[in-house]
């Protein structure tokens, strides 16, 4: 069977006892602090900066990190709105970069407008604004993986990510994304299959259908039924990041995914 070769925890506090632990069990860390805006301001960034150096120094497993997301709109009609989410996410990059991180998580951020052409002029947009930013990871050596999160289906980011044809970006399968923020009631699985090869990343955790709880996938709605069967099948596995709330969470789907020998 196929098997993740990396397994993440989301984290925002980089505590010295969660790095311990962690480091021992061979999990590996998806840092979340950088995605938050006040964190990204002159007051604070080269501290937290310093102080995550200090911390990952002697972290062995494997470290990515969520880049800004927060009310950025690739697709502003005001241009000067839309050079804010590419410099946002142009130093998302410098900041990974920095810190020795490959992986990088970005959103599209669709919202969904009742126009009968309008994926066709979102897809154009959005290609057109990503295509700004290869350059940019190929110059930083990122990956930048963009993450689902109001898409109706797989055809939405697969359609930037075909375009774009490049080794430096990829997609991020958000599970949870797909049950709450969508009424498509499409299974897991099939936005696994419809993204084939080009998924290279995975948020996994659950929820009941009425808002993003980031539950234990093991909980809640949302259908696994094949899931982890069809990534086994895929020729390269995505990294595989449990994004939960809590220890608690987290400790859950860990141990299940220890019975289903998946670590």
């Amino acid at each position: 069977m196929n098997k993740p070769t990396h397994i993440a925890a989301s984290l925002i506090d980089l505590k010295p006892e969660t790095l311990e632990h962690l480091s021992a069990t061979g999990v590996g860390i998806e840092l979340s602090a950088f995605a938050l805006p006040e964190m990204l301001s002159d007051a604070y960034l080269p501290e937290m900066l310093r102080d995550t150096k200090r911390k990952l120094k002697d972290f062995p497993n494997f470290v990515s990190m969520h880049g800004a997301f927060y009310s950025l709109q690739p697709l502003a009609r005001d241009p000067w709105i839309a050079d804010v989410a590419f410099r946002r996410m142009e130093q998302s990059m410098q900041i990974a970069n920095e810190l020795g991180i490959e992986d990088v998580v970005f959103h599209a951020n669709y919202f969904p407008v009742p126009q009968p052409d309008y994926k066709k002029r979102w897809l154009a947009g959005q290609k057109k604004f990503w295509e700004r930013l290869v350059p940019v990871a190929e110059k930083y050596g990122v990956i930048a993986h963009i993450e689902n999160t109001r898409e109706p289906d797989p055809t939405y980011l697969k359609g930037i990510v075909d375009h774009l044809d490049s080794p430096h970006f990829g997609i991020v399968l958000d599970t949870g994304h797909t049950h709450c923020f969508t009424n498509s009631n499409i299974p897991v699985v099939d936005w696994v299959k419809g993204y084939g090869e080009r998924l290279t990343y995975l948020h996994v955790h659950s929820n009941h259908g009425k808002r993003d709880e980031h539950i234990a996938f093991t909980e809640g709605t949302v259908n696994f039924t094949g899931f982890f069967e069809a990534l086994s099948d895929m020729e390269t596995y995505p990294k595989f990041i449990v994004e939960v709330k809590t220890k608690d969470a987290f400790d859950k789907s860990f141990k299940a995914l220890k019975e289903m020998r998946f670590t």
